[in-house]
C-alpha cells in the first residue's frame, strides 16, 4: 500500500522547512509517558513514521535507542545524519518486517492519521508483547494566539480533505478496536519562539501547502508572512511566542483472536 500522493510529495519536497520549524517533544513528555507505561531505558521501543527525527530526538536524549520506521527516504534523511547509531527501517506501519511480539511500545508522533488504522492497528498489535504499550503523539497550534488562527484559516482555504489529526477520525479506529484498552491521555503545554522566516516555514511545511502548485504555493505563503507581520511582538522583537500542547494519548494491548490469526512475520 503506498503512501498517501499527498504525504509522499508534500513532506519530501519540504524537508527542510519541516525540520527547522517543526516543534520536537520535551524531556517531561517522554518522562511522564514512560511513567504511564513503566518503560525504561532498556525497553525496546518501536517508532513509527520516524521523519526527520523530531520525536527519535527526545526518546534518545533520554537514553533510549529506538527502532526508527519512515518510508520516505529523503524525508528522513536529517534523522539518518543526526543519529546514525538509530536502526531506521524503511517499512509502512501496515506492514512491519518484524517478529511477533518483539516490542514493549510502539510509538508514533505527528503521524497516525495518515495511517489505514485498521490495518495499521493489527500490525502494531503483531508486533508488541503482551500488555505492550501504544502511544500517539501530537503538537498541536493553540489557535488562541491570533497568529496561529491566522495561520489555521489559510491553511483551511487550501486544505483538499487529507487525513488530519484535528478531525479525530484517527479515533474512531481505535476505539472500534478489540485488540486495545480504551485510550488515556494528558496534554502538556509549551511555547515555541520563532522569526518570521520560522512562521513561514511552518506553514510551508505542511504536505498539502508544499504539494501545492508552485504560483498558488508562494501566494499563499506571502499571506503567511504578511500575517506574521501584523503580529505586534513579531514586529517588536523580530520574534514570537506561539503557544502549542503536545497531546499524548496511550492505550495497552489486550488479547484479540483476529489480530492472533494473521500471518506472523520472519524475525528481524
Amino acid at each position: 500500500m503506498p503512501v498517501a500522493a499527498v504525504a509522499a510529495q508534500g513532506f519530501t519536497s519540504a524537508v527542510g522547512a519541516y525540520d527547522r520549524s517543526r516543534p520536537g517533544y520535551s524531556d517531561a513528555v517522554v518522562q511522564r509517558l514512560f511513567g504511564e507505561l513503566g518503560l525504561s531505558r532498556s525497553s525496546r521501543i518501536l517508532e513509527l513514521a520516524a521523519g526527520t527525527g523530531k520525536f527519535t530526538r527526545a526518546l534518545v536524549a533520554a537514553g533510549v535507542r529506538p527502532i526508527a520506521v519512515e518510508p520516505l527516504r529523503r524525508f528522513s534523511a536529517p534523522l539518518r545524519a543526526s543519529f546514525p547509531g538509530v536502526p531506521l527501517v524503511a517499512a509502512l506501519a501496515e506492514s512491519l518486517p518484524f517478529a511477533d511480539h518483539r516490542f514493549d511500545a510502539v510509538m508514533a508522533a505527528q503521524a497516525f492519521h495518515w495511517f489505514d488504522p485498521e490495518r495499521a492497528l493489527c500490525e502494531i498489535h503483531r508486533v508488541l508483547r503482551a500488555d505492550g504499550g501504544l502511544a500517539l503523539l501530537w503538537n498541536q497550534r493553540d489557535d488562541a494566539h491570533p497568529l496561529h488562527a491566522n495561520m489555521s484559516r489559510l491553511l483551511e482555504e487550501v486544505d483538499p480533505g487529507v487525513p488530519r489529526h484535528r478531525t479525530g477520525q484517527w479515533r474512531k479506529a481505535l476505539e472500534r478496536s478489540r485488540g486495545f484498552s480504551a485510550l488515556s491521555d494528558f496534554r502538556i503545554p509549551f511555547e515555541l519562539e520563532m522569526d518570521l522566516e520560522g512562521v513561514v516555514d511552518r506553514v510551508a511545511s505542511v504536505s498539502f501547502v508544499a504539494a501545492l502548485p508552485e504560483e498558488r504555493r508562494t501566494a499563499l505563503l506571502a499571506q503567511v508572512r504578511e500575517a506574521g507581520l501584523e503580529d505586534p511582538e513579531l514586529r517588536r522583537r523580530g520574534r514570537v511566542r506561539l503557544p502549542y500542547q503536545t497531546e499524548v494519548y496511550w492505550a495497552r494491548t489486550l488479547p484479540a483472536d483476529g489480530y492472533a490469526a494473521r500471518t506472523s512475520q520472519p524475525p528481524r
